[in-house]
């Protein structure tokens, strides 16, 4: 069977199976659909050789069936494959995001001619980013921080169960300086060492902060940013100690706080140290006060 026609049978069974079996679960229908749509993704991804998208399609399909037929579609067990990938995550909503910011939207892309880049995650959470790095450049030697216990053991877990080589990650969060701090949000995408929302202070861990500038001593080919607020304050580091020098790319997802209002410095330290840089968002108006928002910085050396 061809792959448009495979893509057409899932989708339309999708539904059917949806309509029949579950009427009134929202929340499942909307699981179910996301599966069925990242099944459609694995089947059509260019990157993916034809032989290799057989072993995760067959695993995809059945365990679909087995969320079809469970009875507790909110205690399943968050297990995902794709690209030959095994990927343990804390929700399945969690997983759905993830996969289509960094998979499905590619918004940690790059190109290199090196290829065997070195590069630094910081905000690895649990591993996605890691893995499309790898998927990108297999050969490259990778750094990844992430400080929070639940999202560290996973983030372990995948990269020992995916084999991968040439990737250290460390149990810290990335600061402008070395001291004990609350990691609010704990165990979620959204853990913050800021909090502009009272709902989430009492959701909480006591983690350690480190300084970048104390693992970089040689040519970053690409270093990314997702540390929910603390972007300045790593970019900071880096400027301190001139080891900004050393960094060729930036891919930075930058949190505005209604707290911290530090973009133009942020922004003049790109500039003195020789980055052009590019800025994404998908706000859209009408706009509104809001606790927190976020957009993405493209930089690059000049």
């Amino acid at each position: 069977m061809s792959i448009k026609k495979t893509i057409f049978l899932v989708l339309i069974l999708n539904g059917i199976f949806l309509s029949l079996f579950i009427r009134n679960n929202k929340q499942s229908k909307i699981h179910l659909h996301n599966f069925a749509r990242i099944i459609k993704q694995e089947l059509t991804e260019p990157e993916i050789k034809y032989q290799n998208r057989i072993p995760s399609f067959v695993e995809n399909i059945y365990k679909y069936f087995v969320y079809l037929f469970s009875t507790d579609h909110e205690n399943l067990p968050a297990i995902n494959h794709i690209r030959n990938f095994k990927i343990l995550s804390n929700t399945n909503t969690e997983f759905y995001t993830l996969y289509q910011e960094i998979f499905t939207e590619k918004l940690y892309y790059f190109d290199l001619k090196n290829e065997k880049p070195f590069i630094v995650d910081c905000g690895s959470n649990i591993g996605m980013s890691i893995l499309f790095f790898k998927l990108l450049y297999p050969n490259s030697e990778i750094l990844g921080f992430e400080p929070s216990n639940i999202n560290f053991n996973l983030l372990k877990k995948n990269i020992e169960n995916n084999k991968l080589d040439n990737t250290k990650i460390f149990k810290k969060a990335l600061s402008n300086k070395i001291e004990s701090l609350k990691l609010y949000g704990t165990g979620t995408p959204l853990g913050s060492i800021i909090s502009d929302n009272p709902h989430n202070r009492s959701n909480y861990e006591i983690i350690e902060t480190d300084l970048l500038s104390n693992y970089i001593n040689k040519k970053v080919d690409l270093l990314k940013i997702d540390t929910e607020g603390a972007e300045t304050l790593i970019i900071e580091d880096l400027d301190s100690k001139n080891k900004l020098n050393f960094i060729d790319k930036i891919i930075m997802e930058y949190h505005h706080f209604t707290t911290q209002n530090k973009l133009s410095n942020l922004l003049s330290i790109l500039e003195k140290n020789n980055f052009a840089y590019q800025i994404c968002s998908d706000q859209h108006p009408p706009m509104e006060n809001r606790l927190a928002q976020h957009f993405f910085i493209y930089a690059y050396k000049k």
